[in-house]
């Protein structure tokens, strides 16, 4: 769910490890006018070859193995752009297999044109640029039948509603939709790309997951841990996108992409891993910090469905016991059903009195606080 480097936080996605990217983002395009621009096309197109290339033809190219994009009419295959993109490979992804001249400049400046044309390896066969052009995203519905507001490759915008403090870290932001009546559109299991731009105006992405499930109608809800400057020496910085969050102002406005993922938690114990289905009567997830959202989005699912029997456990490690996020609604949860769900905290500082474990997660623990390995079982792993 690119980024500059930043403190270590999970993906936010069940049996994903890594970061969206570097500083960059989202792929479109807009320079400002200037004779700068000019230069910066026009040494891209002296290297260009003119090999003509159908549109039905690059739509096929819309995978990590083969990604290809159009830009102002030129074809590009950015497989091999992927690790090295300073918006990481999510945000090429994001727009493969079509048209991203709307906003490519908009995320990069002019010196982007002679680096963009190594990757050239022709253009769109037999129209122009204008007939490519995404239409505008509107409203559509999801499987279930219900109003959405994400569409793949189709970015939003959405104004803050709220923001609660958690805890001196954390926080709770509440995002309005573009209308009242729709749902965010992220099945369960699945993340969101937020996108701003850092000081030198280079975009930024990060993986979010919502704790709200899909019956929410407009808005959703993030948990997010603040990383401030000045706070850790390994990231002195801070952490781009958790600051610009928090600063914002109740009406201010965030992009929002997606919905991405591998992971899905249908119902009833049925999953969809890879486009594989699955199906499982326990199941365990093993957490870390900021990692327990896509776990807790989950839990939740099934807990508020009386009629999904899958048992559920939890290993949650943290640092701290003030860094345990959700800690309120999951020993709720666990005092209301002791049947179907059980949680265990370990923390590498222990405070006096503490009932639960102390240092990293280890085999013994997981071996007494996770269900017993088998057919019907199946664990999910998400931390940093």
């Amino acid at each position: 769910a690119g980024h500059t480097p930043g403190p270590p936080r999970p993906p936010h996605r069940l049996h994903q490890h890594g970061r969206c990217g570097r500083a960059g983002g989202k792929m479109g395009s807009c320079f400002s006018s200037g004779k700068k621009e000019d230069q910066g096309e026009n040494q891209q197109a002296k290297k260009e070859p003119i090999n003509p290339i159908p549109m039905t033809e690059v739509k096929k190219h819309r995978s990590s193995q083969s990604l290809w994009i159009v830009i102002k009419g030129k074809v590009y295959d950015v497989t091999k752009w992927q690790q090295s993109h300073p918006g990481g490979s999510a945000a090429l992804k994001m727009v493969g297999g079509r048209d991203c001249t709307a906003g490519f400049s908009s995320k990069h400046g002019p010196e982007a044109w002679p680096m963009l044309a190594n990757y050239c390896i022709g253009q769109v066969q037999g129209a122009t640029v204008e007939e490519f052009k995404e239409p505008e995203a509107k409203p559509v519905t999801g499987k279930d039948g219900k109003l959405v507001a994400l569409q793949p490759n189709k970015p939003i915008m959405c104004a803050l509603l709220s923001r609660t403090e958690v805890s001196p870290d954390t926080r709770k932001f509440t995002f309005k939709l573009p209308q009242p009546d729709m749902a965010l559109g992220v099945p369960v299991g699945h993340h969101i790309l937020l996108t701003t731009k850092d000081a030198k105006g280079a975009a930024v992405c990060r993986s979010y997951t919502p704790i709200t499930l899909d019956d929410t109608k407009g808005s959703f809800e993030l948990v997010i841990k603040v990383y401030f400057k000045g706070v850790s020496e390994a990231w002195p910085e801070g952490g781009i996108m958790s600051q610009k969050l928090d600063s914002l102002k109740v009406g201010d406005e965030i992009e929002v992409g997606g919905p991405r993922g591998h992971w899905e938690y249908l119902s009833e114990g049925k999953f969809s891993h890879n486009g594989m289905d699955g199906e499982t009567k326990s199941l365990g997830f093993i957490a870390g910090g900021s990692g327990i959202t896509p776990c807790y989005q989950v839990i939740k699912a099934i807990l508020e469905n009386p009629s999904d029997k899958t048992k559920c456990w939890l290993v949650f490690s943290n640092k701290t016991e003030a860094d345990i996020l959700l800690r309120p609604e999951l020993d709720e949860w666990a005092a209301k059903h002791p049947d179907r769900f059980k949680v265990h905290y370990t923390v590498s500082e222990a405070p006096a009195g503490w009932k639960y474990s102390t240092g990293r997660v280890s085999k013994e623990m997981l071996t007494e606080h996770m269900p017993t390995p088998g057919p019907d079982t199946y664990i999910g792993l998400c931390g940093p």
